[in-house]
């Protein structure tokens, strides 16, 4: 359904804001130069206002105007601190879709606090809306494929491992991943091994030497805006995995949880090898993170098995957050909610790439993240220390080395994180002085 002039205006507003157009403090135009710059009526912005007045997105002052709040924006808990550690989606704007949904579907809201679908992992309008978006994205089957709910990637990632390994196999994945692979295996009492890396992500002759180091029977990898590096794999190195993982019969699990951002959208390793890839993803990465709702797409002959898995890791999915998730895909709000992420990711790049011109570091349109490689001489805890120092967090390459020795001597940078583009851009510049000045060494030696 279409939104309304006034939906519109008040998501427009939003996203000044959340790009950091619009800042804390800022006036707005009066009403009545708005309806006349932007072709409406003058109840139409009075009542986008008044929503956003609502929501506490904005204040009005009688006799001064409408500003917008300081909580309009979410900053960070810590006064002062530019924390550019977390991957979180940087368009947050979005209570009034919220509040229209459970005014829009009150049945499926109520039956998600009072039902137990346990048995079912969800209901079957949540499967519908989870299928289509599996079709469009991953050229999902039914006939062929199975496709399982649960909530959030992670939950997917320990149900795919559990299905997959017993106590005692090896995991292969990149030399530098996602942490959440490296706990969710040394839970389980797996031995995970690091794969190295080249431009074009995983190197494949590393691959093939380690499966033969290792007699591993199980890769995990992420193909499309890799964690930390932010490479994503072309479709020749896609092929190349794929077909080593044919030769070893390696069974492929596809961490995706970035995949929407990405735009043209490369194929996935599970459309181009269904019959030994298992892809888990979420949303809290592309949409927001109180969004605990992921999906893991399997080989049919799996599909009772992951169900099982998915049950025993936490019996049940979020049914909130699927109610939540299910009427937004279903609505096209979901879909609106990404696009407007990966806008300002866009732009957030760009500024990235004016602000730090001159140092190494690399990162792919909309990425929600940048590999920044630190001059020669300086090392990641003295970089990390020193930024901490002057108010800026940012993740050091140790924290997702599978080999603790191993040093990539980078930092991961997270665009999305900060609330506007003014924080982010402080952020970089405190960073691009530290490792550009000319007296650095003596400034980060401590």
């Amino acid at each position: 359904m279409p939104k309304a002039k006034y939906q519109l205006i008040s998501d427009l507003i939003r996203r000044r804001i959340a790009s950091g157009e619009l800042r804390a403090g800022d006036r707005l135009l009066p009403q009545r130069a708005f309806s006349e710059q932007h072709g409406v009526t003058l109840g139409t912005v009075s009542r986008a206002y008044n929503e956003l007045i609502r929501e506490g997105v904005l204040e009005a002052t009688i006799g001064r105007g409408t500003f917008v709040r300081s909580s309009g924006c979410v900053e960070s808990p810590n006064e002062g601190v530019i924390d550019l550690r977390v991957n979180r989606p940087p368009v947050r704007l979005l209570v009034s879709d919220l509040i229209r949904s459970l005014g829009e579907a009150p049945d499926s809201f109520g039956a998600a606090l009072t039902r137990d679908e346990a048995l079912t992992l969800g209901s079957a309008a949540h499967r519908r809306a989870a299928g289509e978006w599996c079709r469009e994205r991953y050229a999902y089957d039914a006939a062929r494929s199975s496709l399982v709910l649960c909530s959030g990637a992670q939950q997917g990632l320990m149900a795919a491992l559990m299905a997959c390994t017993r106590p005692g196999d090896t995991v292969l994945t990149e030399k530098v991943t996602y942490v959440g692979v490296m706990i969710a295996a040394r839970a389980l009492g797996l031995n995970v091994v690091g794969v190295a890396m080249d431009e074009e992500g995983m190197c494949p002759i590393a691959l093939s030497q380690c499966v033969r180091d290792t007699n591993a029977r199980v890769l995990v990898c992420t193909p499309t805006f890799h964690s930390p590096t932010s490479i994503t794999m072309p479709l020749a190195r896609r092929q190349a995995i794929i077909a080593l993982a044919q030769r070893h019969d390696l069974t492929l699990l596809e961490d995706d949880a970035y995949g929407a951002l990405a735009m043209p959208a490369m194929p996935s390793l599970f459309s181009l090898a269904r019959e030994r890839t298992l892809l888990f993803t979420s949303f809290s990465k592309t949409l927001a993170p109180g969004i605990r709702a992921g999906m893991l797409l399997a080989p049919g002959r799996l599909g009772s098995v992951l169900y099982r898995k998915v049950r025993a890791v936490a019996w049940n999915i979020d049914p909130l957050s699927w109610a939540v998730l299910s009427h937004w895909l279903s609505n096209g709000t979901a879909q609106r909610a990404i696009e407007d992420n990966r806008k300002v990711l866009i732009e957030r790049g760009h500024i990235a790439r004016q602000v730090l011109e001159g140092c190494e570091f690399r990162t792919d349109e909309g990425c929600p993240h940048l590999w920044l490689t630190l001059p020669t001489g300086l090392t990641v805890s003295t970089v990390a220390a020193s930024l901490q120092a002057e108010g800026v967090h940012i993740q050091p390459a140790n924290d997702f080395s599978v080999d603790e020795s191993y040093d990539p001597g980078a930092i991961r940078i997270s665009l999305g994180a900060p609330s506007n583009i003014a924080t982010l851009r402080k952020g970089l510049l405190i960073i691009r002085r530290k490792l550009m000045s000319p007296n650095r060494y003596e400034r980060l030696i401590v």
